[in-house]
């Protein structure tokens, strides 16, 4: 029965592509009558026409790859290591190419080495490849190179059912200080929180805020003066919002005493820390917020995070629009800085390199950490969940809910949420893994300027810098 199947799934399949065949056929000798000639016939057949660019800023680039690297992927970017889909994806052309060379004379073409790869995102086709491929011909005994020209084209459009959500939801928003933050740090959020959210009423409404304080067992004179500003503040904005804080927008503070924390934890091990202290204190329905003290406000991002965190279906790490250093992107002369950070590349960047700002509900995060802790040797899996410390386990909040399955991540851009410069400490702690380690490097080298601006302001100091030496 088997058998008889497989023959009229092969005789069905020829039937379609003697079909597919003679369609083609009649596109090429028709084309030429249409209004637009016989330039029209567009390869492959059958697919949409490539994207035409109305000015020379909407050009698409093409992408330059080998089997290892990528190159110029960015504006700022001159090498980076392929990803793990990208080789993937690259392996998968590869033996695709080899096969369809192969068709008429079995074996004839080894693949030897891929010699230049260039790849072309069309949002109106699908990715363009073109492929130079070192090949040896077994026929003739020869090393040979081929190009190979390939279209991965755009699947078709699929409606994907998503629960309900509303803008009416309550954050909590989590903001955490340690003894890394200085002065300025602490009012620049406060002055942000008060203006932003606390000033208008519809949104103080809508949030709370915990301020977490890490601190350590043995604070020094600055660590304190540091701490009782920050209770200063809680205080003052307590007593002149009194009737939103004892109402609808408290002001939540929680201490936190970690040993020895600056010198060994990285920014992972107090994300993971904070949240499990603060997510007991938390609801099982509520939506949490986890961002820096360097965030600006604006209502869209907060309408943006209630729309794109959906229970137990999504969470959502949105990418900021981080400032550039104040010193180098404005002029020595300045008497005082913008009041907003303006979305322009001579200002800022689209900060890739952090995953620092994450909403999610609770209950997903409870049902990440119980299936994280349940994949753990028996040892750990024989205490109680409540003594395990998952932040011991150097993972962070993507970490762990990527591996979730029950939950998606988005991961985009938002043009509303803008971060403004901040004095990044040292990235090589004892406790930090590798792959930490390198993206907190590319943030701190990425978060100084452009390399004209770099260059300008080296050119200015370059008496000082000559007379510090």
């Amino acid at each position: 029965m088997k058998k008889l199947q497989l023959y009229f799934n092969v005789v069905e399949m020829d039937e379609i592509d003697k079909e597919i065949e003679k369609i083609e056929q009649n596109i090429m000798e028709t084309a030429c009558d249409t209004p637009e000639g016989c330039d029209s016939l567009i390869w492959p057949l059958g697919i949409s026409a490539p994207y035409k660019p109305n000015s020379r800023h909407e050009v698409i680039r093409y992408d330059y790859f080998n089997l290892t690297h990528l190159y110029f992927g960015t504006d700022f970017d001159v090498v980076n290591e392929l990803p793990e889909s990208y080789k993937n994806d690259i392996k998968e052309l590869l033996e695709f190419s080899i096969k369809n060379l192969n068709k008429e004379d079995q074996n004839r073409f080894q693949f030897k080495d891929l010699i230049n790869g260039y790849k072309q995102l069309d949002p109106t086709r699908g990715s363009y490849y073109i492929m130079d491929l070192l090949l040896f011909d077994n026929f003739q005994k020869v090393l040979i190179h081929k190009r190979v020209n390939l279209m991965r084209q755009l699947g078709l459009l699929e409606i994907m059912p998503m629960p309900y959500v509303t803008e009416n939801q309550r954050i909590n928003l989590i903001i955490t200080f340690s003894t890394e933050n200085n002065y300025q740090d602490v009012l620049r959020f406060f002055e942000s929180y008060q203006d932003f959210v606390l000033e208008i009423k519809e949104i103080a409404e809508k949030i709370n805020l915990i301020v977490v304080y890490l601190m350590n067992d043995a604070l020094t004179i600055r660590e304190k003066e540091i701490y009782n500003f920050i209770q200063f503040k809680i205080r003052e904005l307590s007593q002149k919002y009194s009737s939103l804080v004892e109402t609808t927008s408290r002001i939540i503070e929680i201490n936190v005493l970690v040993a020895n924390f600056t010198l060994y934890h990285s920014e992972s091990y107090k994300q993971m820390l904070v949240i499990e202290y603060v997510s007991k204190k938390i609801g099982q329905d509520g939506l949490i917020l986890m961002a820096l003290p360097c965030v600006e406000f604006k209502s869209e991002f907060l309408n943006r995070v209630r729309l794109s965190t959906i229970k137990g279906n999504q969470v959502y790490l949105p990418i900021p629009f981080s400032e550039y250093m104040p010193s180098v992107i404005y002029p020595a002369n300045m008497t005082y800085f913008p009041s907003e950070v303006e979305i322009n590349k001579n200002i800022g960047y689209f900060n890739t390199f952090t995953y620092d700002f994450v909403s999610f509900y609770n209950s997903d995060y409870k049902e990440s950490r119980d299936a994280f802790i349940a994949k753990l040797d028996k040892s750990a899996s024989n205490k109680s969940n409540d003594f395990i410390k998952i932040y011991e386990y150097g993972l962070d909040l993507y970490d762990l809910f990527r591996q979730n399955k029950n939950v998606n991540i988005l991961r985009a851009t938002d043009q509303a949420l803008k971060c403004r410069w901040f004095l990044m400490k040292n990235c090589d702690k004892p406790r930090v893994s590798d792959e930490e380690k390198q993206r907190c490097f590319r943030q701190k080298e990425s978060s100084l300027g452009t390399k004209s601006q770099l260059a300008i302001h080296l050119m200015k100091n370059f008496g000082q810098i000559n007379n510090k030496n």
